[in-house]
């Protein structure tokens, strides 16, 4: 195999690693105090998709070295497959992010800011010190501030093996 080839590859690999786990290093980031119940909340997303993602890549390391070697050296018209290829796939990727761009907010779109000054509903109606919110009523919370709330999931899933009871 050609040192260019597989210098080629580990780039594009490296790239796409570094797009793997850059969306939860932003995460760490961005929310400092309690990024790890977000990541939680979201696991599919920053801990799941990173974690196998750069696994895949580590496997697929030496076959698509090979496969790229086979299409460089032997294949008839290889070197214009690839680079036709290689083209099509940049402008391709360029058109999924351009259409993504504007695409609804999610969760981690939010600033830490607006989740830590959400109070919950009505406005004001949890105190930050009290263990558990206060029992359904009149004068009750309606909605948990999203922060406090998804720390008591936290909490509740530790002292649980099953969380059917909430669903």
């Amino acid at each position: 195999m050609h040192i260019a080839i597989r210098l080629f590859v580990g780039v594009v690999f490296l790239v796409l690693a570094t797009a793997f786990v850059g969306l939860s290093a932003v995460l760490v980031r961005e929310f400092k105090t309690d990024w790890f119940s977000l990541a939680a909340f979201d696991s599919q997303l920053f801990l799941f998709f990173p974690l196998f993602g750069v696994m895949a890549l580590v496997a697929f390391y030496r076959p698509a070295c090979v496969v790229l070697d086979i299409y460089w050296r032997h294949v008839a018209g290889g070197r214009w497959i690839i680079s036709i290829a290689l083209v099509v796939l940049v402008l391709l990727s360029l058109l999924v992010a351009q259409s993504l761009s504007g695409s609804s907010k999610a969760l981690w779109d939010l600033k830490p800011q607006h989740l830590m000054s959400d109070t919950g509903e009505p406005a004001n109606c949890y105190q930050q010190n009290s263990p558990r919110p206060a029992e359904p009523g009149p004068d009750s919370c309606t909605r948990l501030p999203f922060l406090e709330a998804l720390g008591n999931l936290r909490d509740v899933s530790r002292e649980r093996l099953s969380m059917s009871i909430f669903v």
